[in-house]
C-alpha cells in the first residue's frame, strides 16, 4: 500500500508524546475502529476499490488479518494508530476477491478488483513491506508514528528480517521525511499513469531501513 497521505504523518514529532501501548496483534472487537483509521488515512487508494465508507468499513473490517496489526493504544485503552505488516504472502488487509464480488456484483466487482491489481506490492525475501500506517487525527504531531515504526523494527529484528520496505507516493513529502528521519533510504522510483489517473498520484519511491540484531 502506497504512502498517499499529504498531512496524516506530518510533524509526526511536533507536539509532546503521549503514553502509548504498543503490541502486535488486533481484538476482534477493534476491527470497526481499526478499519475506520485505515480508511480514512487511505482513502484515495481505497474507494476506487471498495467504495463509500458505509460499504467500504465492514468489508475492510471483515478483511484485516489481525496477526498482522500492530497497534498503539492511548492509556484510556482506544486505539489511536496502526501499522499493518506484510510478510511473505500474508499482508494486513486479505481482502478476497469472493468479498469484493458479492459487495458489488460480477462486473463492476471484477473491474474494482482489477483496480486494486495496480497497488498489488510483495516483499523481497528478508523483506517486511509496510502494509501502511494510519494514526487517528487527535494524537497526529506526537510521536505515534514513529513508536510503531521502532517497534516495528524490533519485530523485524526479531524474526531475522534483513530490511523494511516503505513504498511513499511523490504526492507525500511528510511522510518521506518521517521515514527519512527513521533511518530509511530512499531507492527506485515508479512511475505510472493509469495510477495517477485512478489514485491521483503517479510515481512512488521505495524506501528500505536496514535492520539489525541490535535493533
Amino acid at each position: 500500500m502506497a504512502d498517499t497521505r499529504d498531512d496524516a504523518l506530518a510533524g509526526d514529532d511536533a507536539e509532546p508524546a503521549i503514553d502509548l501501548t504498543i503490541r502486535l496483534g488486533l481484538d476482534d472487537d477493534e476491527r470497526p475502529r481499526a478499519a475506520e483509521l485505515y480508511y480514512a488515512a487511505f482513502e484515495a487508494l481505497l474507494r476506487p476499490i471498495l467504495g463509500e465508507p458505509a460499504r467500504a468499513l465492514p468489508l475492510l473490517a471483515d478483511a484485516l488479518d489481525r496477526e498482522l496489526a500492530l497497534v498503539a493504544r492511548a492509556a484510556d485503552g482506544r486505539l489511536v494508530g496502526l501499522c499493518g505488516l506484510h510478510i511473505d504472502d500474508r499482508h494486513l488487509v486479505d481482502l478476497r476477491i469472493a468479498a469484493v464480488l458479492r459487495a458489488f456484483g460480477p462486473l463492476d466487482g471484477a473491474r474494482r478488483v482489477l483496480v486494486g491489481l495496480l497497488l498489488a506490492a510483495s516483499p523481497a525475501p528478508g523483506e517486511l513491506l509496510i502494509d501502511g500506517i494510519a494514526v487517528d487525527p487527535r494524537v497526529r504531531g506526537r510521536g505515534v508514528a514513529r513508536r510503531l515504526l521502532d517497534e516495528l523494527a524490533r519485530i523485524a529484528a526479531a524474526r531475522g528480517l534483513r530490511a523494511i520496505r516503505v513504498d511513499v507516493a511523490d504526492t507525500n513529502l511528510a511522510a518521506r521525511r518521517l521515514y527519512e528521519g527513521c533511518a530509511f533510504v530512499a531507492g527506485e522510483t515508479r512511475r505510472s499513469a493509469l495510477r495517477r489517473r485512478i489514485f491521483g498520484f503517479a510515481a512512488a519511491t521505495t524506501m528500505r531501513r536496514a535492520i539489525t540484531a541490535t535493533e
